[in-house]
């Protein structure tokens, strides 16, 4: 089970997504804000236009003829200019003062120019509450979905889960939440009749006072930036809402009990939610806008499941039909596929034991937690990069990092007198001597990598794999002997290294082959670059500028940098680790893979020939991998599910013997 940091994590993550597709769809809002004024300031600029040259007058003049006792002049009705035309002969004189007329009724009565202004915002409002209806279901769907994708992959098991249809949707967009009992939609009607009775307010009194027109724009922006503001408040406020809604459900399909109240997506968390932040609350106690955010307009606040050391586990087991592994590295629309849609191509089912797994905890290693040796001043520094680099490994396999947890409870080595060192020379390993009379250790020393450079993912897979080593020897069956080594002696493991079994699955046999390429084209550049520095040192020995001895030792170091380098970097290639894989089926070929060059890394057939160490190599190298490359262990699960299980086991008995 992945530790609170995580799952606050994810879902902060999911919160901010959603956000900003509420950004997305708020920026196209402001473009249609935008032509709207463009178009509203078009119509009142032609308007004032056409009462100046309909008079003969300039624009500052005609703003003069409206003055307030004109007002009532001009308000005449349909019925009052047909009688009034009938009154006339028709002369050029009165057809212009009928002109004049009309042009006044427009001016003074403003409807026309307002009716014009009216439909625009019509025309925008209902952009909006489609825009919004759309970004809104969007958000309660994906955010129902993705919310289960994250907690599903966070505890590593996965069952069918049924979408939100359409019904579903329209019944939760259409419920009010507010105290005023307004939907969002509502909302969006009453600003825009807000908007439209301000902007007719502030062209009458632009009228009224002689205002110039680029005065009335002016003022009347300003109406528009006030609404774009409660455009972009309602939005967000409603993002957050419909993500809360859409996770109720989504929590009680997958059986979380309790959830946190997660307050720090950024640095704008005000002093109203900050106190909030952390709080757990029961499921059966959460109401958005009461309980849990949006707490305020504007609040981008959240929430995450918050599990106990059960929850994980209760959740799998009340789920209908069968359980499978979600890989950590799974994306979601594979997941939808195999979860929502029911197409399970390649998936395992899990086992009891996985289903156990669920309910632990990720928990981060600490100092005290190793032994001695290797935190005292010398190794401090070099175990706390370790640490570092583990902790930070989020998909990492909570039942490993924990038994890696339990090596200084484990220690019996110095703990029974026996010397003990650590040292970082070639040759990474636990070595051992003893004494043949009996079979006691004499003295052990652990050879591990300096963790040095900007990739430390091939030195940390070393690491923990000449560890887990160690802790494989801490439980030999006579801790005074140096034979018997857990691993070696576990029924179900040894089993499976009676007989040799070269079958590589068709997807890990193209990753062995993309690696083998990734390795020759570093090798080739290197020693690319090696001959060209050589040959450099070689021109320099011949024109006697250095003593043959200093070229000698310059060359030597030469070689030996560029050996080191392209270890470093094979065993960085392609995200690390995979070397460690190939060792894996190397042990199951009995050596033979790597013999017939089907794998690049292993220990080859003279060394396998014990299958004893198949077993040793196997656990070291699932340990290494279940932390740092969990993904290729899935790979490894999809082939050989069976070898995983027995590997899973072997953990849990250590666990057990380690108290754990």
């Amino acid at each position: 089970m992945k530790n609170a940091d995580y799952w606050r994590g994810r879902f902060a993550i999911l919160e901010n997504s959603a956000h900003k597709q509420a950004d997305e769809y708020l920026q196209t809002l402001e473009d249609i804000y935008r032509e709207t004024e463009h178009t509203v300031q078009r119509d009142i600029e032609s308007w004032y236009q056409r009462f100046a040259t309909n008079n003969n007058v300039t624009l500052a003049e005609a703003r003069k003829m409206l003055t307030t006792g004109q007002l009532e002049e001009f308000k005449w009705t349909a019925e009052q200019y047909v009688k009034a035309a009938q009154q006339a002969n028709l002369s050029p004189e009165w057809i212009k003062k009928l002109e004049n007329a009309s042009t006044r009724f427009h001016v003074s009565r403003l409807e026309a120019i307002q009716l014009q202004i009216q439909q625009q915002i019509e025309l925008l409002y209902g952009n909006q509450v489609d825009g919004v209806d759309d970004l809104l279901k969007k958000l309660v769907s994906n955010g129902y979905t993705h919310g289960a994708f994250e907690i599903q992959k966070g505890i590593g098991l996965g069952w069918d889960f049924t979408a939100l249809n359409q019904k579903k949707l329209e019944t939760l967009l259409s419920k009010p939440w507010t105290t005023d009992g307004r939907t969002f939609r509502d909302r969006c009607w009453v600003n825009k009749a807000d908007l439209v009775d301000t902007v007719n307010k502030e062209l009458l009194q632009g009228m009224l006072r002689g205002d110039p027109p680029a005065k009335t724009i002016t003022a009347i922006q300003k109406k528009f930036g006030t609404a774009r503001y409660k455009a972009r408040r309602l939005v967000h406020t409603e993002t957050t809402y419909f993500n809360a809604v859409s996770k109720i459900q989504m929590y009680k399909d997958l059986g979380v009990d309790q959830i946190e109240i997660v307050e720090t997506l950024d640095s704008r968390t005000c002093a109203v939610c900050q106190p909030l932040d952390g709080t757990v609350i029961p499921l059966a106690q959460y109401e958005p806008g009461v309980t849990v955010p949006p707490f305020h307009p504007n609040c981008r606040g959240t929430t995450c499941p918050h599990y106990d050391d059960m929850d994980g586990e209760r959740a799998a087991r009340t789920a209908d039909g069968k359980v499978y592994y979600v890989p950590a590295n799974m994306k979601y629309t594979d997941w939808k596929k195999a979860f929502v849609d029911g197409v399970k191509d390649g998936l395992t089912v899990a086992t009891v034991g996985a289903i156990m797994k669920a309910k632990r905890e990720l928990e981060p290693l600490k100092a005290e937690m190793f032994p001695e040796y290797l935190t005292d001043k010398k190794e401090r520094k070099n175990t706390q990069a370790l640490i570092d680099y583990v902790n930070a490994c989020e998909n990492a396999d909570p039942d490993v990092v924990a038994l890696y947890s339990k090596m200084g409870a484990m220690e019996n080595i110095r703990a029974n007198g026996i010397p003990m060192k650590v040292s970082h020379g070639k040759g990474y390993a636990v070595n051992y001597r003893y004494y043949t009379r009996n079979d006691q250790l004499a003295e052990v020393e652990l050879i591990i990598p300096k963790l040095a450079g900007d990739d430390l993912t091939g030195q940390v897979v070393t690491t923990l794999h000449e560890e887990m080593h160690l802790m494989d020897m801490f439980n030999r069956s006579d801790p005074a002997k140096y034979s018997g080594w857990f691993s070696s002696s576990h029924a179900k493991l040894s089993s499976f290294f009676q007989k040799a079994n070269t079958d590589i699955a068709d997807d890990i046999d193209s990753l062995f082959e993309a690696f083998d390429k990734e390795c020759k084209r570093i090798t080739a550049e290197i020693n690319a670059e090696l001959r060209t520095a050589t040959s450099a040192l070689t021109d320099q020995y011949y024109a006697r500028s250095i003593s043959y001895s200093d070229y000698k030792k310059a060359f030597n170091k030469l070689k030996r940098e560029a050996s080191e380098q392209i270890d470093y970097q094979c065993r960085n290639a392609m995200g690390g680790g995979i070397s460690s894989l190939e060792d894996i089926y190397d042990a199951l070929s009995g050596g033979s893979a790597r013999d017939a060059g089907l794998v690049r890394y292993g220990h080859g057939s003279k060394y396998y020939r014990d299958i004893g160490k198949r077993a040793e190599e196997t656990l070291a190298n699932y340990g290494a991998l279940s932390v740092v490359r969990p993904d290729l262990i899935e790979m490894l699960r999809k082939d050989k599910p069976e070898l995983v299980e027995a590997l899973e086991e072997v953990i849990q008995d250590m666990l057990k013997k380690a108290g754990g």
